[in-house]
């Protein structure tokens, strides 16, 4: 006897399908930048087995004078697509291949970044999509007192919720209309128009699951909409925002110069890009902060006013630290929680040394749109042919 249309099996079914169809879609169509020494074909034994296989030697040995074939492309983990055991082996052990790739670690994947951050984010969100008490996903601050504004269903989460109130109070934002972009569960929108006193504040995201989960739980906010659009091409008028927030969200997007372009377009004349995110491995912090800078330049910005809150994200992470470690036990699976300790950078965790060692750095801005264009500048609003949306 099937389940009725509509019933909860039929619903846990659907939800399972569509995770699986995400996952091959999304994860196992990644490429994996591996180094060369990694890529060598196996040398050939000297005799050939099977039918249908025939090793190069042979193959010269049958041309007699002709000129040898060029030896074929080795069918190496450069052209192939990542088998599911590679994913599995990703989230249970830390490592991609071991036997073959030894180097291939998460930390060279650099998974936090780009397009693979941007999966392992959705994955996230999908597993948690009826979790409604969580609402945050950054990593937190505590720059030694807490916000008194903190409602009773925050406090669980006050040092993510205080991280939103440090870059969102840079500036004013009482009757402003805000954006907040990569808005993931919904809290630091809620947290700006219920707490700031923002006239309107939009949350957009690319995820559609996340865009539905803020929906449902953040309904009763007055002046609180969503809106599901891609960072690179922002789906709102140019010049209807009088602030941009984007909290530990920008290393997840394939393009950032673009990402600034389109904040500088919906930005109005006067408005603040108020931004917050930690550096990428293997590049100085302040090599990666001048970066940011010049395309800040590029996109039209004036000179950000930038500081740096490391120690206040990793006070925040100490403070935190138990309330995470038991949440990872109580909702991960016991093969997940390696990465999920990684995800949340708990204490030991490469991310938190990183963080502690000075190989990375949390920075925070304040970017003001000029009223009068800069001199020597010349912006193109329009969105730039050929990008798509993120991971693509």
């Amino acid at each position: 006897m099937s389940a009725p249309e509509g019933s909860a099996e039929v619903r846990a079914a659907s939800d399972a399908a569509r995770a699986f169809m995400f996952i091959a879609t999304r994860v196992l169509s990644f490429r994996p930048a591996i180094r060369p020494s990694a890529c060598r074909p196996p040398p050939c034994p000297g005799s050939c087995s099977g039918a249908t296989v025939t090793c190069n030697q042979r193959l010269q040995r049958r041309q007699g004078d002709r000129a040898p074939r060029s030896p074929p492309k080795p069918k190496d983990t450069l052209t192939k697509r990542l088998e599911p055991s590679m994913v599995w082996a990703i989230v249970q052990n830390g490592t991609v291949g071991r036997a073959t790739l030894p180097s291939f670690t998460l930390r060279e994947r650099q998974v936090f970044h780009g397009a693979r951050a941007r999966v392992l984010y959705e994955l996230i969100a999908w597993k948690f999509r009826n979790d409604t008490d969580l609402r945050f996903m950054n990593y937190g601050y505590f720059a030694g007192d807490e916000s008194a504004a903190l409602a009773e269903d925050e406090a669980a989460e006050r040092y993510s919720a205080a991280l939103y109130e440090a870059v969102a109070t840079q500036v004013p934002l009482a009757g402003r209309r805000v954006l907040d972009v990569g808005t993931g569960r919904g809290g630091g929108a809620s947290f700006v128009q219920r707490h700031l006193g923002a006239a309107e504040t939009v949350g957009c995201d690319i995820a559609h699951g996340a865009i539905a989960f803020c929906e449902r739980v953040h309904a009763g906010v007055r002046g609180l909409s969503f809106r599901q659009g891609d960072a690179l091409a922002l789906p709102f008028a140019a010049e209807s925002y009088d602030a941009v927030l984007n909290v530990e969200s920008a290393h997840c997007y394939t393009d950032r110069a673009a990402f600034f372009s389109e904040v500088f377009r919906v930005l109005r004349p006067g408005g603040h890009f108020l931004m917050a995110d930690f550096t990428p491995p293997r590049t100085r912090p302040e090599a990666a902060g001048a970066r940011i800078a010049d395309d800040l330049s590029l996109a039209g910005f004036a000179p950000p006013d930038m500081t740096d809150i490391t120690a206040a994200i990793l006070a925040g992470l100490d403070r935190d630290n138990g309330r995470r470690l038991r949440e990872i036990s109580a909702r991960f699976p016991r093969g997940t929680r390696r990465l999920a300790r990684l995800w949340a950078g708990t204490q030991g965790s490469w991310i938190y040394r990183d963080f502690a060692e000075g190989r990375r750095a949390y920075l925070m801005y304040r970017i003001e749109k000029p009223r009068v264009a800069l001199p020597g500048f010349l912006h193109v609003p329009d969105r730039v042919p050929g990008r798509g949306a993120l991971g693509t």
